[in-house]
């Protein structure tokens, strides 16, 4: 979902705005934030993941105080992208839950790989939009992701029973370190047909 915010950080009373696939509702969209004084969220099509239970509890990493079974934390960055985005979007992840979660074995056997894999490229990458392609006749499934500059979107595809990353640049027609996903050609007749979309979002030229 995304979600209509008020510049002074507080969410607003309307109803939740789907997930736009189509250019011309995303210009509307924008002209009516444009005349409403809120900022525009691009789309993030992977929920965090439901950890178990016995996570429900207090945490501490440096000074800071978490809790993973909420993917909460007390430090000022948190606090501001809670102000962002709802509960549940991948994005409200911190470095310090992120930390937590891998340097602990026990703990990284309680989230996915994908997941663990989405977190680091927002965090360290700047990846803040993703889409899901779910393709039915191929029976195929998997993720593009994108940040506001460049023009390199990532790729996320099962290679066997993992996920793995493949990153393609749309500007040099090419696979970073020639690393080429199976279902190449669908994956970039799928990007293709996207590639407006996050232009779109994030304004860009590329």
């Amino acid at each position: 979902m995304t979600f209509i915010i008020d510049l002074r950080g507080e969410e607003k009373p309307i109803k939740k705005v789907p997930i736009l696939m189509d250019v011309k509702e995303v210009q509307k969209l924008k002209k009516y934030i444009a005349n409403n004084g809120a900022l525009f969220i691009p789309p993030y099509e992977l929920e965090l993941p439901k950890l178990p239970e016995w996570t429900n509890r207090v945490y501490y990493y440096k000074q800071y105080k978490m809790n993973l079974y909420q993917f909460t934390c007390s430090c000022e960055w948190w606090k501001n992208k809670r102000k962002i985005y709802p509960v549940g979007d991948l994005r409200l992840v911190c470095k310090h839950l992120y930390y937590k979660i891998s340097s602990s074995s026990k703990l990284l056997e309680t989230i996915d790989d994908l997941s663990l894999m989405l977190i680091k490229s927002y965090l360290f990458h700047g990846e803040n939009m993703l889409l899901k392609a779910v393709l039915a006749k191929e029976k195929l499934t998997f993720y593009i992701g994108a940040r506001y500059f460049g023009d390199w979107y990532n790729v996320y595809t099962k290679a066997g029973d993992n996920w793995k990353r493949y990153s393609y640049s749309m500007l040099e027609k090419r696979w970073s370190y020639d690393r080429v996903p199976e279902h190449e050609k669908i994956i970039l007749d799928y990007l293709k047909k996207k590639i407006n979309l996050f232009k779109n979002y994030f304004n860009r030229k590329d």
